[in-house]
């Protein structure tokens, strides 16, 4: 499977949710088996708009995306779909450690952040996103 074919169709999804429902904040490939040569990927995204839906709403509506958008040999390369909420630790720490978007990937190859053992990624979108803050009404 090439790899940059993955990478393409994934954008395509990123450019369509993100124009749709607003940026995501992190997606990543995380390979499996990264020693075997057709791993399958767990796909790991995080975005606010993501945080406002359910575990089950948000993951079925990132995997309908795959679904319409890639062929059936890239929607199998994906062993699983996470959707991590914003705040999470390791979104956090991978945002601060990369900054990628518009095009660019980040390979992460055998890397250690604060615990979490990363043996094999590709990192499409890293974005620190911040939450708008609640403006408490004054009482005059």
């Amino acid at each position: 499977m090439d790899q940059k074919i993955l990478v393409n169709e994934l954008r395509k999804i990123i450019g369509k949710l993100g124009s749709e429902k607003g940026p995501f904040s992190l997606v990543m490939m995380l390979y499996d088996q990264p020693d075997v040569f057709d791993s399958r990927i767990t796909l790991f995204v995080s975005a606010l708009w993501l945080n406002k839906l359910s575990p089950k709403t948000a993951i079925t509506l990132i995997i309908k995306e795959l679904r319409n958008t890639m062929g059936v040999d890239q929607f199998s390369k994906f062993s699983k779909v996470l959707v991590v909420n914003t705040e999470d630790t390791v979104v956090k720490i991978l945002n601060q450690s990369f900054g990628v978007s518009g095009g660019s990937t980040a390979d992460i190859t055998n890397c250690n952040f604060n615990g979490l053992q990363i043996d094999k990624a590709i990192i499409l979108e890293s974005n620190r996103i911040s939450v708008p803050k609640i403006k408490k009404k004054s009482h005059n």
